[in-house]
């Protein structure tokens, strides 16, 4: 058996170079992949996921959860885009939206009181009034701009015209939390 390996000889250079091309091009199709209809939690796992190359794409559409059809067409969810718009629940772990806001809710005041000096300092009527806000708004917006804000909360650095900028915008953006108002429009 060892003559035959020898005599069947390496693999073409040309091929090896092909399949390193088809794998780059396939990476860059599922980086490209928006997450959209998830949670945070959700969200943050199928970034690993990607990150890591351990994403497998759907090849065929799956089964939804609720109305069983076949009509989830993005990997790991669980339940199809309408009916995760129509119980607004997460599509991949099938918790309400809800849910997830009031549990954020409470963490949030939580983590704030254990946390260093208000905001603002000075005014403490106006450090409440700012720290109140912020827990407000927090559990609405996006991974990347909750943290950004809860960020500059704990350094001190955020201003009530940063939290009156962030909601201005988010009142005109007029889409939902998770991205699926600009899939309607369209």
């Amino acid at each position: 058996q060892e003559g035959w390996r020898a005599l069947q000889g390496a693999k073409a250079p040309e091929l090896v170079r092909i399949q390193a091309q088809s794998q780059e091009q396939e990476d860059e199709a599922i980086l490209a992949i928006p997450i959209t209809g998830v949670c945070s939690r959700c969200s943050d796992k199928l970034e690993w996921r990607k990150k890591y190359r351990k994403f497998k794409p759907l090849k065929q559409p799956s089964k939804c959860r609720r109305c069983a059809n076949r009509t989830v067409i993005h990997a790991y969810h669980e339940l199809c885009d309408p009916c995760a718009k129509e119980t607004s629940s997460c599509a991949m772990c099938m918790t309400s939206f809800e849910a997830l806001a009031a549990a954020a809710a409470e963490a949030t005041p939580a983590s704030a009181a254990e946390g260093a000096a208000p905001a603002v300092e000075g005014a403490g009527a106006e450090a409440q009034s700012l720290e109140e806000r912020v827990a407000e708004l927090a559990p609405l917006l996006r991974e990347r701009q909750r943290r950004t804000l809860l960020r500059k909360f704990d350094a001190g650095t955020l201003t009530t015209e940063m939290v009156d900028e962030l909601e201005r915008s988010r009142a005109d953006s007029g889409d939902d939390m998770f991205g699926w108002g600009s899939e309607e429009e369209e």
